[in-house]
């Protein structure tokens, strides 16, 4: 019989990515593969910099999700980011050398971004074969995160 991890999340807010084109980003309705793995991973201790392992880590695990909400709740934040136009003349390395190498560039990029608002879901996750981590060791993981755990929408003001 096939073993399943089976975990709860809830956030008061929160984005799952979809295709970002345009001046709307949209959020999927449940958390996607990459999020859910992403935050079992960084329980583990796997940083994101560690690309090998994390490939060998998102090759061996199967995820349902359900949301649980009783209804669907949506906010709708509007943004506005300072940021330098397209120059070949001007390689940008941070945030401040965008700000400060050609001020004269700097233009306003105004976007709307949709989050979930009080998500309730239930993940099941399986191992297939050769998985680098027994689903006893992902609980753990989750129990006692090496990295800590955030699902809510931290680039929101509240």
């Amino acid at each position: 019989m096939k073993e399943y991890l089976v975990f709860q999340l809830y956030a008061p807010l929160a984005s799952w990515g979809e295709e970002a084109s345009g001046e709307i980003r949209h959020s999927a309705a449940v958390p996607t593969r990459s999020a859910l793995l992403g935050l079992v991973a960084a329980a583990l201790g796997i940083r994101r910099d560690e690309e090998e392992r994390l490939n060998t880590f998102n090759q061996h695990y199967h995820l349902a999700v359900h949301a649980l909400a009783s209804q669907e709740r949506w906010l709708r934040d509007y943004h506005t980011v300072s940021a330098p136009r397209e120059n070949k003349k001007y390689r940008y390395f941070t945030r401040r050398d965008e700000l400060t190498l050609a001020p004269d560039e700097i233009g306003t990029l105004i976007s709307q971004r949709e989050y979930r608002c009080d998500g309730y879901w239930h993940v099941a996750l399986s191992a297939t074969a050769g998985a680098p981590y027994a689903l006893t060791a992902l609980r753990e993981a989750l129990l006692t995160p090496l990295f800590s755990r955030f699902i809510s929408e931290e680039s929101l003001v509240r």
